[in-house]
C-alpha cells in the first residue's frame, strides 16, 4: 500500500531539505545526487527502522559530521554510501560489541573528513570500509585490523595523506 507523501518546501535553488525524511519508510533508499543540503538527518529517528540500504552518494550539500554513531546502530543496515558528499568529520561512538549485525559495506570516500584514522576504529560493524580520497593524515591508527575492528576484511584508504602504519595496526 502507498502512504501519503509528506509535505515539504523546496528551496529557491531547487534543493530539498532533510527534515521531511523522518516520516518516510526508507527501508531501501537511494538519494544519490538529489541536491540534499544541510546536516544529515538524525538517524536516531530510525532506531527500530527496517532500513537496510541507504545511498546518498553525491550530495555535496551535506555539511558537518556524518552521524555515524546513530547510523551504525540501525539494526538492519547492510549498505551505507555517503561518498562524494561535503562531510568534514565523523561523529562516532563504538557500538556495544556483538549487539548488532555486521554492516556489509560503508563508503565515506571523497569527503573532506581529514585528521586521524582513529575515528574509523569506532566503525566496528563494518565489513568493507571505503574511505579513500577523504584527506586523512598521519599514521594508520593502531586499532585498524585488530580486535577493535573484528569484522573488517576490506579497507580502502588510497589517496589520503598517510605517513605510514602505527605499530600494532593490521
Amino acid at each position: 500500500a502507498f502512504h501519503e507523501a509528506p509535505q515539504f518546501a523546496v528551496a529557491s535553488d531547487h534543493t530539498v531539505p532533510l527534515t521531511w525524511t523522518s516520516s518516510l519508510d526508507l527501508s531501501n533508499t537511494k538519494l544519490s545526487t538529489s541536491n540534499l543540503f544541510g546536516a544529515a538527518p538524525n538517524p536516531a529517528n530510525y532506531a527500530t527502522s527496517t532500513l537496510t540500504s541507504f545511498v546518498a552518494r553525491g550530495n555535496a550539500g551535506f555539511v558537518g559530521a556524518i552521524p555515524m554513531d546513530s547510523l551504525m546502530n540501525m539494526p538492519h543496515l547492510q549498505l551505507l554510501d555517503l561518498s562524494h558528499c561535503g562531510f568534514t568529520s565523523i561523529r562516532a561512538q563504538a557500538a556495544a560489541a556483538g549487539s548488532l549485525p555486521v554492516v556489509s559495506r560503508v563508503d565515506i570516500s571523497h569527503n573532506s573528513i581529514g585528521g586521524s584514522t582513529s575515528t574509523l576504529c569506532r566503525l566496528s560493524r563494518a565489513r568493507e570500509l571505503a574511505a579513500d580520497n577523504s584527506e586523512f593524515s598521519g599514521l594508520l591508527a593502531d586499532c585498524i585490523g585488530t580486535a577493535a575492528t573484528p569484522n573488517l576484511v576490506s579497507l580502502n584508504l588510497a589517496h589520503n595523506m598517510l605517513d605510514g602504519i602505527a605499530d600494532g595496526a593490521l
